[in-house]
Parts: structure tokens; sequence; C-alpha cells
């Protein structure tokens, strides 16, 4: 009888090592990619300058986040890893890829600003503010910025970037790495 219920447990053993090591694993599921966003749809870039694209992949828990880069015209823009540069004039489309999903950003490549030109409207030497906190949307409405490129044509633009200095008396225009000033006056 001892005999039987040790042949028998011996049995059960083997069995139950034979049946765990059967189980088949099972793979986590895997979870697409819903959507991919750029953190904008278009840039214009100089010749020789760079901007870095972010790619945002959801849901945040997919299994294949990779984003891979793509442009349309290599001879216009380069991207890699979303740093996009400008290599000559003209228009391309980046693309971001995770998944089967994709998003893209529009990139116009203008010609290397050679000076800018800043006006004052109406023929003004000094530009009057009357609320400190408004300083740039004054100046903003108050002048043009031209801007004149290599290829000897000039545009007015208006993504120059401002910077005031303390005492609010003189506002530096840049665009294109070159600069200018004008006067503020309260």
């Amino acid at each position: 009888m001892k005999k039987l219920v040790t042949m028998l447990l011996l049995f059960a053993a083997i069995l139950t090592m034979v049946m765990v090591s059967c189980k088949e694993e099972v793979p986590p599921p895997t979870i697409l990619v819903e959507s991919i966003t750029l953190n904008t749809e278009s840039i214009t870039l100089a010749v020789g300058d760079t901007e870095t694209l972010t790619a945002t992949v959801t849901p945040e828990n997919a299994t294949d986040k990779i984003v891979t880069w793509q442009s349309s015209d290599t001879s216009v823009v380069t991207v890699e890893n979303g740093n996009v540069t400008a290599v000559k004039t003209g228009n391309a489309t980046i693309t971001a890829m995770a998944g089967e999903k994709s998003a893209t950003c529009s990139v116009k490549v203008h010609p290397e600003v050679t000076s800018i030109e800043i006006t004052l409207n109406d023929g003004k030497s000094v530009i009057r503010y009357t609320d400190e906190t408004q300083i740039e949307n004054t100046l903003r409405n108050e002048i043009t910025v031209t801007a004149t490129y290599d290829d000897e044509n000039s545009a007015i633009v208006t993504d120059y970037t401002v910077t005031i200095n303390n005492e609010n008396t003189v506002a530096t225009i840049t665009y294109g790495g070159f600069s200018g000033v004008v006067t503020l006056e309260l």
C-alpha cells in the first residue's frame, strides 16, 4: 500500500512537471499607435538654420513608439531625430512616423539674410507708448521690417524678435542674424 501511494505521488509530481513545462507563454498584448503629432505644422528657415521638431506618440503605453523621420527633399532640408537643417532655398515636407501613423511639417527655406531695414511707419523717428505692458505690441504695429536676401530679393518679415532694454528706451529688432534698434519713449 505504501508503495502504491508513493508511486501515485511520484506519478502526480511527474505529471505536474510535464504540464508546467508544456504551458505556453502568452505574449503581452500589442498596443498599437493611435496617433502621432508634431509640435508645429510649418516652419520657415534661412539657409543654414536649424530647428528641432518634437513628436508626441499616443497612447503613452504603445508597444512600438519609435519615431522615424524623413525629408521629402534632402537637397532642401535634412532631418535626423527631429533636428531639421535648411540646406538650400525651396520647400520640403518632414514626415514623422510611428507604427502605421504619420504626421507632417511643411518647411520653407528662404535664402540667407544679408541685411534688414527697419522703417518706422508714418515717418516717425521715435515709437511712443502709453502702457509698459504693451510696448512690444505697440512697436510691432508701428514698424516695418524688410529683409534682403543673398539672391538680392527682399521681403517684409513679421517673425523677427524684439528685445527691450531694462529702461524701456531702446528696442532691438533681430532677424536672420541681423539687428537694428528703435528708440522708445513713454
